[in-house]
């Protein structure tokens, strides 16, 4: 991707930086990393490699694994981040760095 296509992300839908097929792309990779995921089994590799850079983008937030520098001086868009305490399995609301959650 280049650096406009990362500043761009956040708003593919309308941004005409991304072709209608980009476009089909982003939207099938945003909607197999929701929950509950609904994919056509057609799509398996695909499918795939979407969850696996899924899980290890939430692994590495989960421990605070930081970026190790590999792309330092680059564009990195931040997410924006969502309204309201993210939830343990539990029904717990986390809070604070993965290493304050250990006990």
């Amino acid at each position: 991707m280049t650096d406009e296509e990362l500043l761009a992300l956040a708003r593919y839908q309308t941004s005409p930086v991304f072709s209608e097929v980009d476009k089909l792309v982003l939207r099938y990779a945003e909607g197999i990393s929701r929950t509950p995921v609904d994919v056509p089994a057609d799509l398996v590799e695909l499918t795939h490699l979407v969850a696996l850079e899924n899980l290890r983008g939430r692994f590495n937030l989960a421990l605070g694994i930081e970026a190790a520098g590999f792309s330092q001086g680059r564009v990195c868009a931040l997410p924006t981040p969502q309204p309201g305490p993210a939830l343990h399995p539990s029904g717990d609301a986390l809070t604070g760095p993965a290493q304050d959650r250990r006990s």
